[in-house]
């Protein structure tokens, strides 16, 4: 009779072992799951944050493609007004040499 009463305390002891495992188990599970919600809601943060990065550096190279064709399109005209003011001096310089020219044989 003995024995089988300490049986039961030893089923009951481990019984009751099992069910603190199983609590410390459901607790661990809910942590888990808050951990995994508060997770998801920073992953979602994060997308939204890399989309307007992502918006941002689009509308960068935008902006820097645009730019650099007005940077090429200044150059063009740049040069071209350089040469018009070499061309425009060169005409200027011929023009003071046959007008030196005429005066001097008009002398003559």
């Amino acid at each position: 009779m003995q024995s089988s009463r300490e049986e039961i305390l030893e089923l009951h002891n481990k019984t009751d072992f099992h069910q603190e495992l199983l609590h410390d188990i459901k607790h661990d599970v809910i942590d888990t799951r808050t951990n995994l919600k508060g997770m998801a809601f920073q992953v979602k943060q994060d997308t939204e944050t890399l989309n307007r990065v992502q918006n941002c550096l689009q509308d960068s190279d935008r902006i820097v493609k645009r730019t650099g064709k007005n940077i090429t399109q200044m150059h063009r005209r740049e040069f071209y007004d350089k040469l018009l003011l070499h061309t425009l001096a060169l005409l200027l310089f011929i023009s003071i040499v046959i007008s030196i020219v005429y005066k001097i044989n008009r002398k003559f």
